[in-house]
């Protein structure tokens, strides 16, 4: 008995220590999220958050890891790097794409959210707020559609907002 009490305890002790979530790696390892798109993300944001249009001067200005042709992403684009939240990740049954930008026709009660308490549940890089997206709803003015991070939910906000920025770049053969 003690010794399945002790083998059971190991195992407890083992699986306890395994790295398995974005939050629990080395900051300085560079991680490349290489989507169907092929993309090359940003691995360090900004620690200020911005206004959509400084969010997009920002990106369009960022000479970063050798490479000046960032730009803001698309919200399609940054539904490639929702985690585990089916109904926001790519395909799934939330509807807004790049080529549904229009709040009635796109968005449902299947982009709102994911819940998990855990903070970066649904980000590889530990994202825990909302993020930009260069995408403008096309039914109105001045609203930009986000990802929310710490739900995991495909929204809106209105342009003078300050969100997060995650730049990305067209992962090319010189990439």
């Amino acid at each position: 008995m003690k010794k399945v009490i002790l083998f059971f305890m190991f195992t407890v002790f083992l699986a306890s220590n395994i790295c398995c979530t974005a939050r629990d790696r080395d900051p300085s390892e560079k991680i490349e999220i290489r989507s169907g798109a092929n993309l090359i993300w940003q691995q360090e944001m900004p620690e200020e958050k911005m206004n959509y249009r400084d969010a997009v001067n920002y990106c369009e200005n960022l000479e970063y890891d050798g490479h000046a042709d960032w730009r803001l992403p698309t919200i399609s684009e940054l539904r490639t790097i929702i985690r585990n939240c089916p109904a926001t990740e790519p395909g799934g049954a939330c509807k807004v794409t790049d080529e549904c930008l229009v709040w009635d026709k796109c968005h449902s009660e299947d982009c709102r959210s994911c819940r998990n308490d855990e903070p970066g549940y649904f980000s590889p890089f530990n994202d825990t707020y909302w993020l930009w997206s260069s995408s403008q709803r096309m039914d109105t003015i001045n609203i930009s559609w986000v990802v929310k991070f710490y739900i995991g939910s495909v929204g809106n906000r209105h342009v003078s907002l300050k969100g997060n920025v995650r730049c990305v770049r067209e992962l090319t053969s010189k990439s």
